[in-house]
């Protein structure tokens, strides 16, 4: 904390916010007689809140019931957890109504009186999301443990009860926000995935197939050069891109290694099935990396689509790419194909736009976070 701090604020720590500060409980198997239903880790959405539909059904005894039982507003605390790209510490607020605990991975903090519930949430959501709680954990056998004893030693500023409600207030507005702009996504990629069947169902209605096999340019000559994942960067020339699910894994100064062939060209995953369309220049990453041309005759967007069209069962983490070659995929006219990749790109630029939105509103709300909870710009009455 620096900065002048408000006269009426107080100066205090994370651990005196709470008057209840106790590790969830697992239970028993509650599958034929559980009365409880427990929270986890993985209950907690990527894109913020509980998904309380998943929760696992446990049995407690009569005592733990008591001691366990969440009440709304308390604030679930991730002790252990995490993974090399996600610090423990994750935080949600509990808002449901039911009978509900959390599991032993997780801290249950309920407010003390003159603290409020959703006050405390962001002042604890913000702390992790500004990278708080990365020297605060201890990693063991692969799973991070939250150094709990320096977390609740966290030095804060606590401002009057009437401040916090109104700087709670602030902040849930942004997340309503953000959460309408997670729901036009999703919803988007609802309306895509949906026309994207009933485009390419009818071109196979109307139109001769060809395999996957046959569609596919020969690229030769030219020597490819893959990197492995040692030798990626966080900055440089050219993007890497390979077949996991960030669209670039990383980047590179490496001119010898970028595709030498035609773009824009259809990156496809042997282990993972993902796709992805790349229109510029780049490295390919990685084994297991596959990279598709068309033939004449099939234009490269559209053969994307028609490849995101099939169904290709997952087989562990063998190789896909055989079986992508024996499927078959309808060849309209160039007009035909040209109408059905203007249309779905369209949908696409949509749905890229509201992840954008939610991307600057998420922006928004750290940036207003560090200022409210600062004292350095304040919420009038």
């Amino acid at each position: 904390m620096s900065g002048e701090v408000p006269k009426e604020w107080t100066a205090t720590d994370i651990g005196s916010l709470f008057a209840v500060n106790t590790p969830g409980h697992w239970g028993e198997d509650g599958a034929s007689d559980g009365n409880i239903l427990v929270l986890r880790s993985a209950n907690f959405l990527k894109s913020g809140g509980l998904n309380y539909e998943t929760a696992a059904l446990r049995k407690f005894d009569e005592k733990k019931l008591g001691q366990k039982r969440l009440n709304p507003g308390d604030i679930l605390l991730e002790r252990s957890g995490g993974s090399p790209a996600q610090p423990v510490g994750r935080v949600n607020r509990f808002d449901a109504a039911g009978n509900f605990s959390a599991s032993n991975f997780l801290q249950i903090l309920r407010t003390r009186e003159g603290v409020d519930d959703r006050f405390a949430y962001y002042l604890l959501d913000s702390f992790y999301a500004a990278g708080g709680t990365e020297n605060l954990q201890k990693a063991t056998t692969g799973i991070r443990n939250l150094d709990f004893k320096s977390y609740l030693a966290t030095p804060v500023l606590l401002p009057p009860p009437d401040e916090q409600r109104r700087i709670a207030e602030v902040l849930r507005s942004v997340d309503e926000a953000i959460a309408s702009a997670n729901d036009v996504g999703r919803a988007g990629e609802i309306v895509f995935r949906r026309r994207r069947e009933e485009l390419i169902g009818e071109a196979r209605r109307a139109s001769s197939e060809i395999t996957v096999a046959a569609a596919l340019r020969k690229n030769r000559g030219e020597k490819l050069l893959k990197l492995q994942t040692d030798r990626y960067a966080d900055a440089g020339r050219y993007p890497i891109v390979d077949q996991g699910a960030r669209f670039i894994c990383g980047f590179t100064d490496e001119e010898s290694a970028v595709w030498p062939y035609d773009l824009p060209v259809i990156v496809f995953g042997d282990h993972t099935r993902i796709l992805k369309f790349v229109d510029f220049p780049f490295v390919i990453g990685a084994d297991g990396t596959q990279c598709l041309n068309p033939i004449e005759g099939i234009q490269p967007r559209y053969f994307y689509y028609a490849l995101q069209s099939l169904d290709l069962q997952a087989e562990g983490y063998a190789r896909h790419f055989k079986l992508l070659k024996e499927k078959t995929v309808p060849v309209p006219t160039l007009h035909e194909q040209t109408a059905i990749e203007r249309e779905l790109a369209a949908i696409e630029a949509a749905v890229a736009e509201a992840q954008q939105a939610r991307l600057k509103l998420a922006g928004l709300k750290a940036a207003l976070a560090e200022q409210l909870l600062s004292g350095r710009v304040r919420v009038p009455a």
